[in-house]
């Protein structure tokens, strides 16, 4: 099956259309991917945007008590009097 395309066409002033092309060609890219890099990154932006900071922070804490939880209940190692006994036993 055959995706179709579409056509974006933006009208832009000489200076505008060659600082585009300026850093796509400084970035290695066409203005294309240039142009789709920017627009894709600011979306993301935007999205980061709209979270809640208390709720990242939340977040953030919750994982951070998981973390400290799991490392109590994890076997402590054995100390080093503990390790030499083991040792001189054999």
């Amino acid at each position: 099956m055959q995706t179709s395309k579409k056509r974006l066409v933006i009208e832009l002033d000489d200076d505008e259309h060659m600082a585009i092309k300026t850093r796509a060609s400084i970035a290695g890219m066409t203005m294309r991917q240039y142009v789709l890099s920017r627009v894709w990154n600011k979306e993301a932006e935007v999205a980061l945007m709209e979270y809640d900071k208390e709720d990242v922070t939340d977040s953030i804490k919750q994982a951070l008590l998981e973390v400290i939880a799991h490392r109590k209940e994890a076997i402590p190692l054995p100390t080093l009097e503990a390790t030499l006994d083991l040792l001189e036993d054999d």
